[in-house]
Order: structure tokens, then sequence, then C-alpha cells
């Protein structure tokens, strides 16, 4: 049996280059993509994590840009958001930095979007926390909503799969 290769949905980087650092460069993450393909994965999502708000932005530009010189047949996929809408309990928050954490903000993942331009196709949301429920509604439409670094009880997990929560 051949296998094609693999899709990886959270990459944070790779072979020493990690996406988030204010040095990574759109050929860096290139560097990485055409690593990652030789090793057999087909696709990722190039993830961005929590982080302050102007590091985010210029992370998802630099994705967008790897993606736009890599052309349709490249393996970067798109772009997968984790936090910085995350709970900021001890433990389930893992490695993210507590003081970048903040609750779900439309207005600023619509920017983020339009950074992006379309490319963020996955975003890591803690039902639990205030407005997650209403963010999901809005977004799941046409981004992959998953369940990550959260602590929701029972009835906040059922409410957030109802509200279009797909993933974990």
């Amino acid at each position: 049996m051949t296998i094609p290769g693999f899709v990886d949905l959270q990459v944070n980087g790779y072979a020493g280059i990690d996406f988030l650092a204010p040095e990574t460069r759109v050929a860096d993450i290139l560097s990485v993509a055409a690593r990652l393909r030789n090793e057999g994965t087909a696709g990722f999502l190039l993830t961005v994590t929590t982080n302050d708000r102007q590091a985010i932005e210029t992370n998802i530009a630099h994705a967008r840009e790897a993606m736009r010189q890599q052309g349709p047949e490249g393996n970067i996929l798109g772009i997968h958001l984790e936090g910085p809408f995350i709970s900021p309990e001890y433990g389930y928050r893992g490695a993210h930095m507590l003081q970048y954490v903040i609750p779900p903000d439309l207005d600023w993942f619509l920017h983020l979007q339009e950074i992006a331009e379309g490319s963020i196709r996955m975003v890591t949301v803690a039902p639990e926390i205030d407005g997650a429920l209403a963010f999901i509604r809005a977004v799941s439409p046409t981004v992959l909503v998953s369940l990550g670094h959260a602590n929701p009880d029972y009835a906040t997990l059922r409410a957030a799969i109802a509200a279009g929560l797909s993933t974990v």
C-alpha cells in the first residue's frame, strides 16, 4: 500500500524553526514546508499560537505570503489559530502565556482572516469562556472550530457542539 503523505493539522514549526518566533521569516516557513514534504507530510496547517496581537498578525501575514509564494501545489494548506481564545486556567492553558489569553474577539478574528486572505482554516477555542458560544456560531460555517486548552462541563460542551464545534 502506498500512502502519498500525511496531513498534519498542527505544525508549530520544525527543525529549529518556530513559526511564532519574531525572527521567523517567509523563507524559513518555505524551508520548513519543503523539509516536511520531503519527509512525508503532503499537507499541513501552519499553526500560530497565543501571543500578543502584533506578533499574531505578523505571523499570519508571513504564513499567507509563504502560501502565496508556494503556489496552489504547495503543502501549506492554511493556518490554524491555536489560541488566544483558550482557558486561562493553569494546566488547561498548557504552555500558552497567560498574559496573552483573551476571550473570543470576533472583530479581531475577522481582521486576522482579512490578513490571512481567508486562509485561517481552523481555530482552537475553549467553549467555557465568556463569548465563546457566540464566536463558535459566527465562525463555524467557514472555519473548523476545535476544542483545545479547555475545561468545559458537559452541558457547555454539548452547547458548543450545537453551535458548530466539530473537532478536539
